[in-house]
């Protein structure tokens, strides 16, 4: 220590300011129990059969041909599976608040109830598609990600901000990349899940968001992607949101309906295609005469998604 005076007192000041520094902010803002959406098995027949004559008319106008509805009763989930998975036994759903850029922005965590017997949880960081409060997640999305928390994944997705009583306003490819990139610092907060086996699944406008989160930073923390139905660019509704034109620096799966009347396969072909010019592992699967929401082989895409990640998951 110094034998000027001043100065040990500066040094000393200084070393009591370094103690007192207030650790940082928590991003949790809120944290409460889902309250998980009943329905009748004739109401699920009912949606199911709307969205067809919806996916059936997006795809005439562009000139595809769904395949028919006669064909659907078979592609649903059996009465006695809706029902199982309507039931949410022994799986939790969570409504959170978290801070992105300063906005508090509103989210949803699926898992087990029941912790791992071995360490901690992996996590799919779901990217929903859509714009504004009609394509909002709700506890019963993909009937609560039913497929993933059954395989032993937690499933983490933001509403992006401006959407469900969170705060801000919506932008797409700009403060919704953010609110993803926000979703990882708060999954460490959490403390719940491993590390190790982060990965990322994207559907539609959330393809996009998914590869530009993982060109944007997300690619040093999450260990393989998925993307359905996805885009390369957000022009209709962000015309300074930037196109994606090259790959992404992990494993990427690429499904894609042949019938998608709102985002043509070839969209999907030119994904594969920056992907396999990066160097990266990538596969592409296009369903022949299914929906953007691939409706017919709902039960193949959970399988190739859940097999894509496994294969990528550390020993």
């Amino acid at each position: 220590m110094s034998s000027r005076p001043w100065l040990r007192l500066l040094l000393l000041t200084l070393l009591a300011c370094s103690w007192a520094r207030p650790a940082a902010a928590s991003l949790l803002q809120e944290r409460t129990p889902c309250v998980m959406l009943a329905g009748s098995y004739a109401d699920y027949q009912q949606r199911a059969v709307q969205q067809w004559q919806n996916d059936a008319a997006a795809a005439l106008k562009a000139q595809r041909a769904l395949r028919p509805q006669t064909e659907l009763a078979a592609a649903l989930w059996p009465a006695d599976e809706y029902a199982r998975r309507s039931a949410y036994v022994g799986f939790t759903c969570e409504r959170l608040v978290y801070l992105s850029d300063g906005f508090k922005v509103v989210a949803f965590l699926w898992k087990p109830a029941s912790a791992p017997a071995a360490g901690r949880l992996p996590l799919i960081v779901f990217n929903r598609g859509g714009l504004g409060e009609a394509f909002k997640l709700r506890p019963n999305t993909w009937f609560g990600f039913y497929s993933y928390v059954a395989a032993g994944y937690a499933v983490l997705a933001t509403q992006y901000r401006g959407n469900d009583g969170g705060e801000g306003e919506e932008s797409p490819g700009s403060g919704d990349i953010h609110d993803v990139l926000n979703l990882l610092p708060l999954a460490a907060e959490l403390a719940l899940f491993d590390r190790e086996r982060v990965f990322m699944l994207g559907f539609s406008r959330g393809g996009y968001v998914t590869l530009r989160a993982l060109q944007d930073g997300a690619g040093a923390k999450v260990r393989a992607a998925a993307v359905v139905g996805a885009t390369r660019s957000l022009s209709q509704a962000a015309a300074t949101a930037p196109t994606i034109t090259s790959g992404v620096p992990v494993p990427l799966l690429v499904l894609h309906g042949g019938a998608d009347g709102s985002v043509p396969s070839t969209e999907a072909v030119d994904i594969a295609r920056s992907q396999w010019a990066v160097g990266q592992p990538g596969e592409l699967v296009v369903y022949d005469g299914d929906s953007h929401g691939l409706t017919f082989n709902q039960r193949d895409r959970d399988a190739r998604v859940l097999a894509w990640f496994a294969r990528f998951t550390p020993p």
